[in-house]
């Protein structure tokens, strides 16, 4: 008999849980955090020959290739908070604007996550200046499966 309850007490904790969140689903949206790896503005006047992309980064070739060409004219990678990204695990967000005749920023200022995609949040801000420049914001995200969509 004190096996028979012994093996009922098992089946029974077995098959228990602790966690009621296991059985909620997910709460879409919500944000996503990430991590700034590069702000500013290229400065050479458009002799980078970057165009206008809001971009994701999958490997390292490509992250390699735009920082190669955006170094071309002035080392702007030296103010990034990390070249070294694993990309088995993140993915980079790039957006740069075309190149303004005076001062712009542009600011990655959100991303959310919703059941079937991200959504990537940005804002143009400008400012008078007489210089010539085109701005970019890089962040980092945790990779996903999902589409990544640019507003």
């Amino acid at each position: 008999m004190k096996r028979i309850i012994l093996l009922l007490n098992i089946i029974i904790l077995t098959n228990c849980t602790n966690s009621e969140s296991e059985n909620e689903p997910e709460k879409f949206p919500f944000l996503i955090q990430f991590v700034e790896i590069g702000k500013g503005n290229l400065t050479g006047s458009g002799f980078e020959n970057i165009l206008e992309t809001k971009t994701i980064i999958k490997n390292i070739e490509d992250w390699n290739s735009l920082v190669s060409q955006m170094n071309s004219i002035e080392n702007v990678s030296n103010g990034f908070a990390t070249n070294e990204i694993n990309f088995d695990t993140h993915y980079i967000i790039a957006t740069i604007l075309e190149l303004k005749s005076s001062g712009w920023e542009v600011e990655i200022t959100e991303i959310t996550e919703n059941s079937d995609n991200l959504v990537i949040t940005t804002k143009e801000i400008d400012f008078s200046t007489l210089n010539y420049s085109q701005p970019f914001h890089i962040v980092l995200i945790p990779k996903t499966e999902k589409e990544i969509i640019f507003e």
